[in-house]
């Protein structure tokens, strides 16, 4: 079974790039990834969207991505269906 879940993850400041590891996910696109270097420039809002994916079958209720921690570094993540849900256009 391969799944990918995908999640919405919004922050301010510095990207907490070693919840990458901690929840064995990665930038979702290309374009999240550069987003995430921008983090470390600026101390802006931010949106970024990352995925992981599931080697094993998935209870229906379980967390595939630990919320408290993403909490709190001050980042809300919330499952999404795509990388492309949500996303805000760029100004």
């Amino acid at each position: 079974m391969n799944k990918i879940i995908y999640a919405r993850i919004s922050g301010r400041g510095e990207f907490p790039v070693d919840m990458l590891r901690r929840d064995l996910c990665s930038p979702a696109t290309e374009e999240d990834s550069g987003l995430i270097s921008s983090t470390f420039k600026s101390f802006d809002k931010w949106v970024i969207f990352v995925k992981r994916p599931l080697l094993e079958r998935r209870r229906k209720n379980d967390p595939v991505f630990t919320i408290g921690r993403w909490n709190s570094f001050g980042c809300e993540i919330v499952e999404v269906s795509s990388p492309y849900q949500d996303r805000p256009a760029l100004v």
